[in-house]
């Protein structure tokens, strides 16, 4: 069974890379911008990021959030979008480590759950 999530983790992280990098299809996801900008701007000042890495940094928070927006567009149950969501989350984290310091790191991944916790918003929230 673990075999079989692996391999399906593996196979969605793979997809959504595919996607996440693709410029056609981060088109339909500029609106995701603005939030990438606020959630950059909040982790700014926790990790006194250089000027390279701050732009990398936002480029890693698009393509992550590129995949969880598609994760959370999927028609499927919701303990699966969560489990799915939690592993892009720590998938994440540990490609943050490439661009940041060992002491960014560390801070990153202290505040992140207080940032970017994994949730899913059940219903229309616009009712």
């Amino acid at each position: 069974m673990k075999t079989q999530i692996t391999s399906f983790l593996f196979f969605l992280t793979l997809a959504f890379t595919v996607n996440a990098q693709d410029p056609y299809l981060q088109k339909d996801m500029e609106y995701l911008e603005p939030v990438v900008d606020s959630i950059a701007q909040l982790y700014n000042p926790r990790l006194v990021m250089s000027a390279e890495q701050y732009v990398l940094f936002k480029k890693k928070l698009m393509e992550f959030e590129i995949r969880r927006e598609n994760v959370r567009k999927m028609d499927a149950p919701i303990k699966k979008k969560l489990s799915m969501l939690k592993a892009l989350s720590k998938i994440e984290t540990r490609e943050m480590d490439d661009i940041l310091t060992r002491f960014q790191h560390k801070a990153y991944k202290r505040v992140k759950k207080e940032i970017q916790p994994v949730a899913i918003v059940v219903g229309n929230t616009n009712e």
